[in-house]
């Protein structure tokens, strides 16, 4: 254990912090159209607040000729980005399990995946199947801390 500690310390003083992306298919643009089956229960299941829930608008691609029928075209990055400050290097130090890391990342500012999805799908860039798909949920996320519609994406 004491070796993992210091191969570990020794890793936190070259790595500020890692990164995780996924590529999702975009929603085509001369096709979309609103998703009739996606309901607010659906979208705050996937995440999104119960007060913006009512505000997204889910889309779809009906397909058409420019996206050969699929209904999608294109990709777009997901982010997460786990910045490795002083609660995050503890929580790893004091061997805390994967999902509390991620627990402390997040109440220290750190966008999901899931998060950053949710954000393309309130911007009608990606679809709701897309999200469960490539995403998986955030386990006890504060939902103040999830993305408005309004919000755009961070960089």
């Amino acid at each position: 254990m004491k070796k993992t500690a210091f191969l570990l310390a020794a890793f936190f003083m070259y790595a500020s912090c890692i990164t995780a992306q996924r590529l999702m298919r975009k929603i085509c643009a001369r096709c979309r159209e609103e998703d009739p089956m996606v309901t607010p229960k659906t979208l705050i299941e996937l995440g999104i607040p119960e007060s913006y829930a009512h505000k997204v608008k889910a889309y779809k691609g009906k397909g058409c000729p420019a996206c050969g029928g699929s209904g999608t075209k294109g990709r777009i990055a997901v982010h997460e980005v786990l910045v490795m400050n002083d609660p995050v290097k503890r929580a790893i130090l004091d061997g805390k399990a994967a999902v509390d890391i991620k627990k402390v990342a997040m109440a220290n500012g750190m966008r999901s995946l899931r998060q950053s999805g949710l954000t393309k799908l309130a911007q009608g860039i990606v679809n709701v199947a897309e999200i469960v798909k490539t995403t998986s949920p955030d386990s006890d996320r504060p939902t103040h801390s999830a993305p408005s519609p309004t919000t755009p994406p961070q960089t």
